[in-house]
């Protein structure tokens, strides 16, 4: 019994040498977390790091958020000179988005994603955006609907309309030998002289393999939407002639079916086949015409899926006059005719983009006219 009762002390001390504890704990005071972090590049060939870190309500100061910025050659020499005089440790486990300057997406994106693949605390999910300016810039800027413009970025990423793109999306492109396309931010000032700058969505960084060459806007930006892995609903406006004059109507295309891929046509020339089966929703009419009527509601959907095929084709052209494979043809090529590929098209596939040939077919209607078919105000 006295045995017993001796060797449980010795026990109970050995299992507790065996406890972890908590002797690498890091109190939350001691930590700053990075929400979001910016790459620019300078005159003389070396990186700007910027990193948004929120403040905590109460330390004085009308922002809510710090930017601190370094340079260095790497990226990581940048934020090692950036800690040495941070009181607490940069975590970077939560940053939500990546903003990368004009000046680099020109100069070339490839180097800085070793060390987004490399570390641990950076996850290939984070949002990337290229800024229209200096990337510093734009976490900078103040916002009125959210605490930090990191936030901001990431919600209009988030948007309905936008295709969502984010790390692991940009590294699969270049890895097929794609050309990656990602969203465009801007800055507007909505009010004078207010200090207060909205983070504003213009288009899609256009890239030819790691390096940005132009921007789809507009109906190219629209066209985009077509190739995309999902397909996100958007919104357009368009014209049509009545009594000599124009009138505009707003369509949402709220559904969408597609069916893309490589084929050799009849005359045995290789080309992107494009099927497309749409819905669309009247959002808003200034037309004076009766939607209610059959001959109408043609007029109606003629222009309306000739909008369509102008949206598509004007991001094709544009594709095709910066010689890049935006829309990852040359993937969809390689998988169903592989000997052709190498044999024809691998070795100067961004020369040949310009022969490539697209059939490009289109159905649908506008089949929501709304809880009205004309204005209410209307003179009877």
């Amino acid at each position: 019994m006295r045995l017993g009762l001796c060797r449980l002390p010795i026990c109970l001390f050995v299992c507790s040498l065996l406890l972890t504890g908590c002797w690498d704990r890091v109190e939350v005071n001691d930590i700053a977390v990075v929400v979001a972090t910016g790459v620019d590049l300078e005159e003389d060939g070396l990186y700007r790091i910027s990193v948004q870190l929120p403040l905590v309500t109460g330390n004085g100061g009308e922002s809510s958020f710090y930017v601190d910025s370094e340079r260095g050659r790497t990226i990581r020499e940048a934020i090692g000179k950036m800690q040495r005089r941070m009181a607490r440790q940069l975590i970077f486990s939560h940053r939500r988005i990546l903003v990368v300057g004009e000046d680099v997406a020109k100069d070339g994106i490839y180097e800085f994603f070793d060390e987004l693949a490399r570390l641990p605390d950076n996850r290939l999910t984070v949002r990337m955006v290229i800024a229209e300016g200096k990337a510093m810039d734009m976490l900078q800027a103040n916002p009125n609907f959210e605490p930090f413009s990191s936030e901001a970025m990431r919600e209009i990423t988030k948007l309905p309309f936008v295709i969502p793109i984010n790390l692991q999306d940009i590294a699969h492109a270049l890895n097929i030998g794609a050309d990656p396309i990602t969203p465009y931010l801007g800055r507007v000032e909505t009010e004078p002289d207010s200090g207060n700058q909205e983070v504003e969505f213009i288009g899609y960084a256009q890239f030819k393999k790691d390096r940005m060459v132009d921007v789809f806007k507009n109906e190219a930006a629209n066209g985009a939407h077509w190739f995309a892995v999902n397909f996100m609903p958007y919104t357009i406006t368009f014209d049509i002639k009545e009594a000599g004059k124009s009138e505009a109507i707003t369509v949402k295309i709220y559904e969408a079916h597609r069916r893309i891929r490589s084929r050799m046509n009849d005359r045995g020339e290789m080309e992107i086949q494009l099927k497309v089966n749409l819905r669309g929703a009247v959002q808003e009419s200034h037309l004076t015409a009766d939607l209610r009527f059959p001959s109408n509601r043609e007029k109606l959907d003629e222009k309306f899926l000739s909008e369509v095929r102008e949206q598509i084709e004007a991001f094709i052209d544009q594709a095709k006059r910066q010689k890049t494979d935006s829309g990852e043809w040359g993937f969809l090529i390689n998988q169903r005719y592989p000997k052709e590929w190498q044999d024809r098209y691998a070795q100067d596939w961004h020369t040949k983009l310009e022969e490539l040939k697209f059939d490009i077919q289109i159905k649908g209607e506008i089949d929501r006219l709304g809880q009205i078919s004309e204005n209410i105000a209307k003179e009877r």
